[in-house]
């Protein structure tokens, strides 16, 4: 059983060194963290960005071709090839019922044996409380010829209770892509900076992540094409596991009629924890996009994944993963959605593996023209597992429930803003990660 981590780097299998030494970017999703307090939705965009071709003029020129020529006037803040677009918006959220100076539980886990175990003191359960939320970000677009994107943006989030640490906020992305015969290149970068509360920690969390992701694409004939994608993923916590994500998914698809494909898809992955058991894990994926009607679309992806513990005497596990999203437009300004996933990563304690099913319905609609509203409702499960010993053990389950109303219009031709009301409820069978929060806010921005 694995105990120093530095002391076993050496003793990942020969596959897994060879095939991640080799990719070198990847690029693969990771499991999203849920956020304590809602974001406000976002507000209809007050404007629609120069289209962007898909593919260089001929194929020619590589990844940064057309710099140097300008653009047509009319653009207030550009130079040459190069649009910059600056944005600022203000957010206001006030929340009850949540659990404030959470960061004490903390203290209250206990590693036994090697394996992080949540300890549930009532003396360190935080009461419930209630504060405001004021978010003001600033940021920076800028359009690098047809192809390529930059977006910076600063968030500086202030609270009115005191028990929450005032922060602020970094990230920024770079994505973009060319062609090259019959093929297709894509590349986002991204990083981000954030100190928030999180439903997994029970605590108010500082992180750092940087990503990068490498796709590629190629049309093979009138029916089939394979697209072949990589990344990495770090993510690193002020006092939590932090993880280093390698990933790769390819998959040869074969479009039976114009309005149905189907593909199979085989991928590997390597997480490499700061602390713990480090996990490698391989998936066999099949999928199906399906236009059924010009009102109804349906994208769906299933499989098994084989994940194995390395340095652990925990055996080898195999659970089914998927991911599917159905829309339905049943009037043109009504739209109804569905999507859910089911996902399977290292947990933010040590030695603890987090395994999450979701699922998300909603409804948006637009109205007189300028204004949208949207309604949604949303259920997941969170299960944490043991990573190391030979028998499996659950440590912690939450179910998380939530609904949101918001409404939202443009005007002015760049400004928009936005009203949201929302109801969440996290329910754990350990004391201090559950909480029931009614929360309400608006947003405004301005941008080009």
């Amino acid at each position: 059983m694995k105990r120093n981590k530095r002391s076993s780097r050496g003793h990942h299998p020969a596959w897994v060194r060879t095939c991640f030494t080799a990719l070198g970017l990847s690029a693969a999703a990771s499991a999203v963290a849920q956020p304590v307090f809602v974001s406000p939705p976002s507000p209809p965009a007050p404007r629609t960005s120069a289209s962007s071709s898909d593919s260089a003029e001929d194929g020619e020129g590589g990844l940064l071709a057309g710099i140097g020529e300008s653009f047509s006037p009319g653009l207030p803040f550009a130079w040459r090839k190069l649009v910059f677009r600056p944005s600022v918006s203000y957010g206001f959220t006030y929340g009850n019922g949540l659990r404030a100076s959470s960061q004490r539980l903390v203290s209250t886990n206990l590693v036994v044996n090697g394996t992080n175990i949540f300890a549930s003191l009532s003396t360190n359960r935080a009461p419930s409380s209630e504060t405001i939320v004021q978010t003001i970000s600033p940021g920076m677009s800028v359009d690098i010829g047809d192809q390529w994107d930059f977006n910076y943006t600063p968030s500086i989030t202030l609270y009115s209770n005191s028990d929450f640490e005032d922060t602020v906020n970094h990230s920024a992305r770079l994505s973009g892509g060319t062609t090259y015969e019959d093929w297709t290149f894509g590349l986002n970068l991204n990083t981000a900076l954030a100190s928030r509360p999180e439903t997994e920690t029970g605590a108010q969390t500082k992180q750092q992540s940087y990503g990068a992701n490498l796709k590629v694409e190629r049309q093979l004939n009138r029916d089939f094409s394979f697209d072949l994608s990589a990344g990495i993923n770090f993510r690193f916590a002020e006092s939590f596991t932090s993880r280093r994500n390698y990933t790769t998914m390819n998959w040869l698809n074969q479009q039976l009629t114009p309005n149905f494909g189907v593909g199979v898809g085989v991928g590997a992955g390597l997480e490499d924890v700061g602390t713990g058991v480090d996990m490698v894990y391989l998936k066999n994926l099949g999928r199906i996009n399906w236009q059924f009607t010009q009102k109804l679309d349906l994208s769906l992806n299933g499989g098994v994944e084989t994940r194995e513990f390395l340095d652990s005497d925990r055996p080898t596990s195999m659970s089914p993963t998927y991911g599917i999203s159905l829309s339905y437009n049943p009037f043109i300004l009504t739209t109804v959605t569905l999507n859910g996933s089911r996902s399977v990563s290292a947990s933010f304690f040590q030695n603890q593996v987090n395994e999450t099913t979701t699922l998300r319905l909603g409804l948006h609609q637009r109205f007189l023209k300028h204004f949208n509203a949207g309604l949604s409702v949303s259920y997941g499960v969170s299960t944490y597992e043991s990573s190391t010993g030979a028998n499996v053990t659950t440590t912690r389950e939450d179910s998380h429930t939530s609904f949101t109303a918001s409404l939202g219009t443009s005007f002015l031709k760049r400004a928009s803003a936005s009203v949201f009301y929302s109801i969440s409820d996290n329910v754990s069978d350990r004391t201090g990660f559950d909480y029931s929060s009614t929360q309400i806010g608006f947003q405004m921005s301005f941008g080009y």
